[in-house]
């Protein structure tokens, strides 16, 4: 007994899939049977094994299709092999963007699916035509944007990290940090 392909990698999301099984002409019958919940066996027939695997929320796993059968000299097993990667990082959301004196302060939204362990950093990107790109980060949902030219308009998205991946960026926002505020002249008046 053969199968076609020989194993699967299903997608994070889930869906239907099938493989198909080639048995020699002793084979009298054949079934399926899941070895774990969030694969389903829909149909075994015609030398096809049609199934759904689950969405995946959490971590990477490995699960099989058994695969029992009589090749005319008795019972036998053979395993076709699942396997599914963790859930991706989610992406933040970024609630608000406040301009300060040559910096941004974006505060963000966790993602709703951290993946495969809790969200531990988040990042910030600013980017402006022929200025160079700014990168900051934090642990908390505030991350601070420092060394902006102000009146620049800048594009800012953020990524959350849990520690072994990172999300995709989340939709730029744009903004134009303010000017530093120079002190001198108020100094000078004070101390004549």
């Amino acid at each position: 007994m053969s199968f076609s392909p020989t194993d699967y990698l299903a997608p994070v999301n889930g869906g239907a899939s099938s493989f198909g099984i080639a048995y020699s002409s002793g084979c009298s019958s054949y079934s399926a049977q899941s070895t774990v919940s969030w694969i389903t066996i829909n149909s075994v027939s015609a030398g096809t094994v049609s199934y759904t695997v689950a969405a995946n929320t959490g971590v990477a796993r490995d699960g099989y299709i058994n695969i029992n059968y009589n090749d005319g000299t008795g019972a036998r097993l053979k395993s076709f092999l699942v396997s599914q990667n963790l859930a991706p990082v989610g992406i933040p959301s970024i609630l608000s963007v406040s301009p300060g004196p040559e910096r941004v302060t974006i505060t963000l939204q966790p993602p709703s699916n951290p993946g495969n362990s809790p969200i531990v950093g988040y990042s910030a990107t600013c980017v402006a035509s022929g200025h160079p790109t700014v990168t900051a980060t934090s642990t908390t949902t505030t991350v601070i944007v420092t060394g902006l030219v102000p009146g620049v308009s800048y594009a800012c998205s953020a990524m959350a990290s849990n520690g072994s991946y990172s999300s995709g960026a989340s939709s730029a926002t744009s903004v134009i940090p303010k000017p530093k505020v120079d002190l001198t002249p108020i100094l000078m008046l004070l101390l004549d």
